[in-house]
């Protein structure tokens, strides 16, 4: 593995890291009271202002010109191509079973609880107190569910559903565009531009006074990091990681959010750790590992046919007479 490869994942790792901790955040903010939409909006445009002068001032001189086709292809280029399934080799195989051990340790944390591990006395009354605090309010069409039986945890498991479908699509998009367009900062100011602007919108529009764009202390610290490090920087680790790796590997890692969020909540919200999130984080980092060391070994074997193509050419392109060869008469 080279280097570049081997700062992506380490910086992948933190970027789900860094998510861990903004999901552990933005529950503390959202259960003091701040409107969701509003949160959105304040931590997209705060992230916005911070990518445009980086990406400016980063690559402006290597910046590709940006064309009409340029800004067509941001939202039409195709979803195939995105990774290489050889099912009749080992490395096939294993990446495979790599990615149905990582979705099973995923859906495990999901759906099985089990008995707390990690938890102490002190843990349990603050998870008492916790409780007492109103939840968010579910919004949108997704809330006519709960006439049919769903509560907020069903409603809740169908948005992250539908969270994983977007950013499957996003990436998918982002890594067929960098190809064309290689400045990882400027796609990350673009995207974050448009999400801005259709936000800001749904924010004004689902708001009914001025009262519920105020932040108190704690919800302005909240923003700051969703803002700073959970969206800027966040986006752009990702970003950049995905011109390297490709957007398959950048989704691997995605599984690793809710276990960072797991033990940042046991450390820092007194959360109990339970033995679903145990299990399905050891499952999340051994898929995680085994598809990580297929494209390595895929990557070799590329290297070492390139290679010998290389080597092969070259020969084949050497005179068959050396150059002081006598012509013989």
């Amino acid at each position: 593995m080279d280097g570049r490869s081997t700062k992506a994942h380490g910086a992948l790792a933190m970027v789900q890291l860094f998510a861990g901790g903004d999901q552990v955040i933005t529950k503390v903010a959202l259960n003091g009271g701040i409107n969701q939409i509003v949160f959105c909006t304040y931590r997209n445009v705060l992230a916005l202002f911070i990518l445009i002068p980086v990406a400016y001032f980063y690559e402006k001189n290597n910046r590709p010109p940006i064309t009409r086709r340029v800004l067509v292809s941001f939202f039409l280029l195709g979803f195939t191509g995105i990774e290489t399934l050889e099912l009749v080799k080992l490395e096939g195989k294993m990446k495979v079973g790599g990615i149905f051990i990582c979705v099973a340790g995923a859906t495990l944390m999901l759906v099985f609880r089990g008995p707390a591990v990690l938890a102490s006395y002190n843990m349990e009354m603050y998870s008492a107190e916790t409780n007492d605090i109103p939840a968010a309010v579910t919004a949108g069409w997704l809330s006519s569910l709960r006439r049919f039986g769903f509560d907020q945890w069903h409603i809740g498991v169908l948005y992250l559903i539908g969270h994983c479908m977007c950013s499957a699509i996003y990436l998918a998009l982002q890594g067929q565009f960098l190809r064309e367009f290689p400045a990882n900062l400027s796609v990350t100011a673009f995207s974050c531009s448009f999400g801005s602007i259709l936000v800001v919108i749904a924010g004004i529009f689902s708001t009914q006074n001025s009262a519920d764009w105020s932040l108190t202390p704690s919800e302005l610290l909240a923003v700051l990091y969703a803002g700073i490090v959970a969206s800027a920087l966040n986006y752009g680790l990702a970003t950049w990681s995905n011109k390297i790796l490709g957007p398959a590997l950048v989704s691997m890692y995605n599984p690793l959010q809710p276990v960072t969020s797991a033990f940042l909540s046991a450390i820092f919200l007194k959360s109990a750790i339970y033995l679903g999130s145990i299990i399905g984080g050891i499952l999340i980092i051994a898929g995680l590992y085994i598809v990580t060391w297929a494209n390595y070994r895929e990557r070799q074997a590329k290297e070492t046919v390139e290679a010998i193509y290389d080597q092969y050419t070259d020969g084949a392109t050497e005179p068959l007479l050396g150059r002081d060869s006598t012509t013989i008469t």
